[in-house]
């Protein structure tokens, strides 16, 4: 069985007998980041089983303030109850409306106490025909952790009814165990174990009967092929060598052993510039960047990401060519040397407008106006972060929240009033003001 197979079944077997010990409603769902979007499927699988009698509400919005994250799960069970209850019409199943028996009095609750009357009333709801729900709050990300741990020692205070099961995402050692302690349904893949398991997978030397080989192309279809992408077709064999490599680099990295990661990722680039795989190189020079900081050489890092950032204007690939500017603007800010870090920021702003990624170029943008600040020079800051600002004007607010625009407005209104302008600084504040508050 591979390592993943075990992971998901060991992980369904300890969340089915934790809930269904003296009707248990809050269980830890005990996940590393990395391995979370497999967890989520493993839910799905659960949720699919004939004899599971509990449709799935997983709600995977990042946690950024409480306000914002349990109205979205308050609109998220609405709308997932109207998607149940229309496939529950097409097999011929009628399930009643959504509807809230008092919503003038569900309005004036806080956000909290909004979303624990949305989840019960559709369990209610379904529970007419079914048991329940499962609620499962699986955040992408927390950017408050103290606020987050409290909004769960309030769900855990709730009287839920017997009809509502509550999982909640937890890393191991994560924040929750001061809540409901150590217990909880672990998914976790023993790394050293899926390595092994895909290196044979790769190396074609498992066990059973070989695997057969991929039809080689004709001449015509390889010429047209090295034609269209610039680089030439990879053997079979290479490419087999190619994974080998990148794996076995990438299970060095996880071990600290940054010596032989270099030398693996070296043996990569090498068959990468073979082939013309340009792309793949730049990837291989961003990561030996990191290497080369691991090991303490800050001119070996910046040397990679120069590289990366020329094959990825040569390649136009600007999205690529930004996020190897800002590496060599990293290097630069850890050795404060304000100058240099703050044109590799410019040029990564640059590369970030030519890619059309907004929040690329404004946190660009922002590190570039910081570097001037700590350098003496703040009038040479404020036309940068102004344009940071024009750029996160465009955005829809909800796009604007994910970007780093608020801490440039911070500076920038700070600045202004300061100076007396506090008008200015009002404005500037607004531009970054959730419109509902």
């Amino acid at each position: 069985m591979d390592p993943i197979t075990r992971a998901h079944q060991n992980f369904l077997r300890e969340a089915k007998a934790l809930f269904g010990a003296g009707e248990k409603v809050f269980v830890r769902f005990v996940c590393d980041h990395e391995n979370r979007g497999v967890m989520l499927k493993s839910l799905r699988i659960w949720e699919a089983e004939r004899e599971n009698r509990r449709p799935f509400f997983l709600y995977e919005e990042p946690f950024r303030s409480v306000d914002d994250f349990f109205d979205g799960l308050s609109k998220q069970v609405t709308e997932d109850y109207a998607r149940i209850r229309e496939g529950a019409e097409k097999e011929g199943v009628a399930l009643p409306a959504f509807t809230l028996h008092d919503p003038a009095r569900v309005a004036t609750l806080e956000p909290i106490g909004r979303a624990v009357v949305h989840v019960e009333r559709a369990a209610a709801l379904l529970g007419e025909r079914l048991e329940g729900v499962l609620l499962g709050l699986l955040p992408k990300q927390i950017h408050d952790d103290a606020a987050w741990q409290q909004s769960i020692e309030a769900l855990s205070k709730v009287p839920w009814s017997s009809r509502v099961r509550l999982g909640v995402l937890d890393g191991p050692s994560g924040p929750l165990e001061g809540i409901w302690g150590e217990v909880g349904a672990r998914f976790e893949v023993d790394r050293d174990e899926l390595f092994a398991y895909l290196k044979q997978l790769v190396s074609n030397q498992s066990a059973g009967p070989p695997l057969a080989s991929k039809p080689a192309p004709t001449e015509a279809q390889r010429k047209e092929y090295e034609k269209a992408s610039g680089q030439s077709l990879v053997s079979e064999e290479d490419g087999r060598r190619l994974r080998l490599l990148l794996m076995e680099a990438a299970e060095h990295l996880g071990k600290a052993r940054y010596a032989d990661a270099a030398q693996a990722y070296g043996q990569a680039r090498g068959l990468c510039q073979l082939y013309g795989m340009r792309l793949e190189e730049a990837a291989i020079m961003i990561a030996l960047a990191g290497i080369s900081l691991a090991l303490g050489s800050s001119e070996k890092a910046v040397e990679c990401y120069r590289v990366a950032a020329d094959i990825g204007r040569e390649k136009e690939h600007f999205q690529l060519e930004a996020q190897a500017c800002l590496g060599i603007g990293g290097v630069r800010t850890m050795e404060k040397d304000w100058l240099p870090a703050a044109k590799a920021y410019e040029m990564a702003a640059d590369a970030a407008k030519r890619a059309k990624v907004p929040a690329l170029r404004i946190e660009s943008l922002r590190l570039w106006g910081t570097c001037h600040v700590m350098r003496g020079a703040r009038e040479e800051a404020l036309p940068v972060w102004q344009d940071a600002l024009e750029e996160g004007a465009a955005l829809d607010p909800e796009a604007r929240k994910a970007t780093t625009l608020g801490e440039v407005a911070k500076e920038l209104a700070t600045f202004y009033e300061r100076q007396g302008m506090r008008a200015q600084a009002a404005h500037v504040r607004s531009l970054v003001e959730d419109p509902k508050k």
